[in-house]
């Protein structure tokens, strides 16, 4: 595969998929490789794996081998690009895994910081070195999450790690500071991803994209609000966006009050409009899963308060 993805090619909604696991908390293959081709199917313009939703913090490296291996063998099929999460919580390990990742094709990896401890500047930049120094040329996407990494990026520092290593893009982190004006910086130095239910609010400030679950649970509502939005036709994008936001705003509540995590959530949604199916209800302990008695209360709630986000035609 090996496309040389940039700042400019890299943009869209990017479909981020749930691993799906087996009564006895193996991978299940079959299903992935199905719902993975669906997304490229649907016409998505990427497929990421290795994040929040891919549980990458609940996996063992022969595992994370062989969900990497079944995504970039189906968008390889479809001629999809793919990324690769490569997060760890040392360098080795995300340099084992990017250097798997580069070995099998993938367009580029993503990476957030090691979270146990926080990191300086230079360490910071010493890290995306490494994983340049491992694997020359392989674009590389910042997840930024400060709430884990306990830091966040600026510009300057983007600056600085750009000088080390090919960074092409970042998802961004707009909770800490001044979310437009940073959207506006780092996008001057690469392309920049945030929240479906932000990209409406950042588009004009130069966000570009988003690593996406609502394109896996309806693609052509998710994939036509990127659309208007990358055309500046913000008013007809308004409802899409509000049906989006009303979802994870409010429909979500009850789910998030009973401690669910962000793949729950995600499996969930994919779920109720028969996008995925019903493989994905497990997530791994001690995270709680959901069942089919919380896919009819979301999908009854959805029918009375955004019957359009349902609709998958």
């Amino acid at each position: 595969m090996n496309r040389v993805l940039t700042r400019e090619s890299l943009r869209g909604m990017w479909a981020g998929p749930p691993v799906p696991w087996t009564g006895d908390d193996r991978f299940a293959e079959d299903a992935y490789r199905r719902d993975v081709a669906k997304c490229c199917a649907a016409g998505v313009p990427g497929v990421y794996t290795g994040g929040s939703t891919g549980e990458f913090y609940a996996m063992d490296l022969d595992e994370f081998e062989l969900v990497t291996a079944a995504t970039i063998e189906v968008c390889r099929e479809s001629g999809t690009p793919v990324q690769i999460g490569c997060t760890s919580t040392y360098t080795g390990g995300a340099v084992r895994r990017a250097r798997f990742a580069q070995r099998l094709g993938a367009d580029a990896i993503q990476v957030a910081l090691p979270f146990w401890f926080a990191l300086s500047d230079d360490q910071v930049i010493g890290y995306f070195g490494a994983l340049a120094d491992a694997c020359p040329d392989l674009p590389i996407v910042i997840y930024d999450r400060a709430d884990r990494a306990r830091r966040s990026f600026d510009g300057e520092l983007c600056a600085r790690i750009a000088e080390r290593a090919p960074i092409v893009g970042i998802k961004v982190d707009t909770s800490v500071g001044d979310g437009p004006g940073k959207v506006r910086e780092l996008s001057a130095l690469m392309s920049v991803f945030v929240g479906e239910t932000s990209l409406i609010t950042y588009a004009p400030h130069g966000a570009s994209g988003c690593y996406s679950s609502l394109v896996y649970m309806n693609p052509g509502l998710a994939l036509r609000l990127h659309e208007l939005c990358a055309s500046g036709d913000y008013k007809q994008a308004r409802p899409i966006h509000d049906d989006f936001d009303k979802l994870i705003g409010t429909g979500l509540t009850p789910f998030r009050e009973q401690d669910y995590v962000d793949t729950t959530y995600d499996r969930l949604m994919g779920m109720v409009t028969g996008f995925l199916g019903p493989e994905y209800d497990r997530v791994r302990d001690p995270y709680p899963s959901t069942g089919p008695e919380h896919v009819r209360v979301l999908r009854a709630w959805m029918a009375e308060h955004t019957p359009a986000l349902l609709r998958l035609d």
